[in-house]
């Protein structure tokens, strides 16, 4: 039964697999495996947080960030999981791609009306991912007011640019 009454989880049981050894597992389906998976070039916080909904029974599926690293620590039965971890490999290969073909900008973002210091906080929270020391910004966005022109100093992809410009539009109003 995967019902955990009072019992050892099935989780915890799970025989650790390397992540270049997955695919022996994937005619498994009964077999409860476990394994860390490198995802070089995507936020796991961020993902493992936007994937939640894939982990349907938390009795025989987990999926945590690895601390500070680009890992996941994977568990589940060796063929959902397996394909959880293609899905996964697929989705890091493709930021992989999109980074490439899309190098860090930088830009001096002026505020007329709100404040660059104020600001920073409101944009770690509206665009961040937390962490246990609290927010912060997704990986590759780096985000410093400057005081003496009032301005924002950023750093990140096209796309993180663009969600800051627009977030700044709408807290950069006249009251």
């Amino acid at each position: 039964s995967t019902r955990n009454n009072g019992r050892v989880s099935l989780r915890s049981k799970a025989r650790y697999v390397a992540q270049e050894d997955l695919e022996i597992y994937r005619a498994h389906p009964a077999l409860m495996i476990s394994s860390v998976i490198a995802l070089p070039n995507t936020d796991v916080r961020q993902l493992s947080n936007a994937m939640r909904t894939m982990v349907t029974d938390a009795n025989i599926q987990q999926m945590l960030p690895g601390g500070a690293s680009n890992s996941l620590i994977i568990v589940g039965l060796g063929t959902t999981t397996v394909e959880l971890v293609d899905m996964l490999e697929r989705i890091d290969a493709s930021h992989a791609a999109d980074v490439a073909s899309n190098p860090e900008q930088f830009e001096i973002m002026p505020l007329k009306h709100a404040s660059a210091v104020e600001c920073i906080p409101l944009l770690e929270n509206l665009l961040g991912s937390n962490s246990k020391d609290g927010m912060e910004f997704p990986q590759g966005l780096r985000i410093v007011a400057d005081m003496r022109t009032n301005s924002l100093l950023v750093r990140g992809y096209a796309g993180q640019m663009a969600d800051v410009r627009r977030v700044l539009a709408l807290l950069d109003r006249k009251l």
